[in-house]
């Protein structure tokens, strides 16, 4: 467990950016350092990678894109302006997120890689390599990720995050100034030169279905449940991932109940996120 390695080595007033923290993640690295004694640390998060790269050797990595306009948040969010000012120096084009919500749930790995990998099961099990995102995107995918990501920001709505970006709107800010085009989600993933390159999985054991499902759709769909907002599609692809792999990937996630979250109202999580105290919460 990374937080409980770093934490020995970890002193008053630091900060630790997790790049991306995926939902709930900067939530639960704060959590057991306070429970290691080091509480007076600010962890961070942003809503992705910034970079689109590729690892080609133990020594060489393969960096073909950067995204611009990245969203970032503390926790607590308090803290979110005072870790931009200097996170800005190494990358100014970093941008405020209104809490770890947000960037929990704004991450689009478990949106558009999932689909993409249910959807080509027979290319995946085939016997000839394909372009994962200029190849194994078409329309109809793209509808079915366009569909998910409704059932994604009708929760961010849920939560007050009004200002949570559509995948779609989310990819032009990032990508536009590099070359990225489409008015949809398709047309984005098959104009977009970044994506040119990326070679589909050829195996369903891939982090594309074995991390973003545990730590991507089904907190979307806890969340969901929690708020009453029926996530179907959502649901759907996270029944048929479990057959593919052969995995219960919920049994793997990480819920709002691992996180100490799953009793509290809208307002108390919200209170939570910003203040970072339980404390107040409760009050």
């Amino acid at each position: 467990d990374y937080a409980r390695r770093c934490a020995p080595y970890l002193v008053s007033g630091q900060v630790v950016v997790l790049h991306p923290g995926n939902f709930g993640g900067s939530i639960q690295f704060k959590q057991i350092l306070e429970k290691e004694g080091k509480g007076n640390i600010t962890v961070a998060e942003t809503e992705c990678l910034i970079y689109s790269c590729r690892k080609k050797n133990p020594v060489k990595i393969w960096i073909r894109g950067y995204k611009r306009s990245l969203r970032l948040a503390a926790f607590p969010s308090v803290e979110t302006r005072r870790v931009l000012e200097f996170l800005r120096h190494a990358y100014p084009y970093l941008e405020p997120a209104a809490n770890v919500l947000e960037t929990g749930l704004s991450n689009p790995n478990p949106i558009v890689h999932t689909p993409l990998m249910v959807l080509n099961a027979g290319r995946i099990e085939g016997d000839e390599d394909f372009l994962f995102y200029w190849e194994g995107m078409t329309p109809a995918i793209g509808r079915t990720i366009e569909i998910m990501d409704e059932e994604r920001l009708a929760v961010g709505r849920a939560l007050g995050l009004d200002d949570m970006r559509s995948i779609y709107r989310q990819d032009r800010d990032w990508f536009a100034y590099q070359g990225g085009t489409g008015s949809n989600i398709y047309e984005a993933h098959v104009r977009n030169p970044i994506y040119q390159w990326s070679v589909a999985p050829a195996t369903f054991d891939h982090r594309y279905l074995t991390e973003d499902i545990p730590f991507g759709l089904v907190p979307l769909e806890d969340l969901a449940e929690k708020l009453r907002h029926p996530a179907p599609t959502v649901r759907a692809i996270i029944h048929l991932a479990n057959i593919l792999t052969g995995k219960d990937l919920r049994r793997e996630a990480r819920t709002l109940a691992d996180l100490g979250l799953d009793n509290l109202a809208v307002h108390q999580l919200l209170d939570y996120v910003d203040s970072g105290s339980r404390q107040l919460v409760e009050v």
